[in-house]
C-alpha cells in the first residue's frame, strides 16, 4: 500500500522496505527519526549515548512550528544542526504529549493513507523549517 501512495505522489517507492536498525547505524548518524514512542524507547535502550540525536517525527514538527533556530547557511548545513537544536530545546516540550504517527502495518488502505498523509505533512513542515522558509 505505501509504495502505491508514494507512486501516486510521484516518488519511486520500489526501494521502500522495513528493516531493523542496528546499534552501529544509530551510533554513526547525525539524526534518528522515529514515528512512535515505542520506537524511541527501543532506540534509547539500544544506544543510550544517542539520546540527543533521537527524535519523534512530530517532535521535529513542534520545533519547526516553534521556529527553533537552526545554524548554517543553506539547507544542508541547517539540516546538520537539527539534532543539536532539538536537544537544546527539548525542554520546551516538557509536559506536552507529542503524538505518534500511526503505524498502518497490516491495516486498510484508509489507514495507510492516513499514516502517509501525517508523514507527508510532517516532512513538508520540517522541510520548510530546514530551508528557512
Amino acid at each position: 500500500e505505501m509504495r502505491s501512495l508514494l507512486r501516486h505522489d510521484g516518488m519511486d517507492g520500489r526501494g521502500h522496505r522495513s528493516e531493523a536498525v542496528t546499534h552501529d547505524e544509530v551510533r554513526k548518524v547525525n539524526l534518528v527519526i522515529a514515528f512512535s514512542a515505542n520506537q524511541v524507547d527501543y532506540l534509547l535502550r539500544m544506544a543510550p549515548e544517542a539520546k540527543d540525536r533521537i527524535f519523534l517525527l512530530l517532535e521535529l514538527v513542534a520545533f519547526a512550528q516553534m521556529r527553533v533556530p537552526l545554524v548554517g547557511a543553506g539547507a544542508e548545513a541547517r539540516l546538520m544542526s537539527v539534532a543539536r537544536a532539538g536537544a537544546a530545546h527539548r525542554h520546551l516540550l516538557a509536559g506536552i504529549e507529542v503524538p505518534d504517527v500511526p503505524d498502518p502495518f497490516g491495516g486498510s488502505r484508509a489507514e495507510y493513507e492516513a499514516a502517509y498523509g501525517a508523514m507527508r505533512s510532517a516532512v513538508d513542515v520540517i522541510d520548510r523549517w530546514v530551508r528557512g522558509l
